[in-house]
């Protein structure tokens, strides 16, 4: 399916949702589709905010030899997301930013844009330091778990594993997103004024490393940064010598 086609379907497609639910009230696709760099091999994407109470969430199926997704979101919790953020933010932020309106009011996107910048840092941060420890600190343990296994095959995925969940932790820090995926998206993130200190050199060589030693070298290096980073920032990354009050 080329660039052309995959408009057109996604044209096809919004129109047979909003018969079908009456409530959408705007939809839109995003992803490489908008920005025109699809290939054949490309999915669609595509997102529909609907009225409160809708049980739907959307839907994965292949079209064509295309891989579409469209997700429904409930307007209520869209907005408590942007308002109350949760892990998604960065997710939702980056899908508003890029989203190209086909049916319904800009002007709502704009809005929630703007909800979701006027956050107050304090609520990034408790959110960030309750997700830390399944944040890189776990995809960070299983490298080293696995140069000592002598399994090469599984450090080198868990090195990407370390990357991108550094970077959804970066997006909290900074309280931004990217509109990117997979290496992109470290190019999107080296934008950002709060960084691992050697960040912008060390991801990108850890993306590409797969020589073992290496790997596990740039990832020790990365991971020390990250946490001299959140030292600096006033977030204590805490290591328990007993089980915590709270369990």
């Amino acid at each position: 399916m080329n660039h052309e086609e995959r408009v057109l379907l996604s044209k096809r497609l919004n129109g047979e949702i909003v018969k079908a639910h009456h409530n959408v009230m705007l939809s839109g696709v995003y992803g490489s589709t908008i920005r025109g760099t699809d290939t054949e091999w490309s999915d669609l994407d595509m997102v529909f905010v609907v009225g409160s109470q809708s049980k739907s969430q959307g839907k994965s199926f292949i079209y064509k030899d295309t891989v579409v997704n469209y997700k429904l979101i409930d307007v209520e919790e869209l907005e408590k997301i942007l308002t109350a953020p949760t892990m998604n933010w960065p997710f939702w932020m980056g899908v508003l930013d890029v989203l190209k309106v086909i049916y319904g009011n800009p002007t709502h996107v704009k809005i929630w844009l703007k909800t979701g910048k006027a956050l107050p840092t304090d609520r990034f941060r408790d959110l960030l330091k309750e997700n830390l420890p399944s944040l890189v600190f776990e995809s960070y343990g299983r490298i080293l778990s696995s140069q000592n296994r002598k399994n090469a095959k599984n450090v080198d995925v868990s090195a990407i594993e370390v990357i991108l969940e550094m970077n959804k932790a970066l997006c909290l820090l900074n309280q931004k997103w990217v509109t990117h995926d997979y290496y992109q998206g470290i190019i999107d993130v080296c934008a950002f004024p709060k960084l691992p200190k050697r960040y912008k050199k060390i991801a990108p060589l850890l993306w590409c490393s797969h020589e073992t030693d290496e790997t596990v070298m740039l990832a020790k290096n990365l991971v020390k940064d990250f946490l001299e980073l959140l030292a600096s920032e006033g977030i204590e990354v805490k290591n328990y010598q007993n089980i915590p009050h709270q369990v």
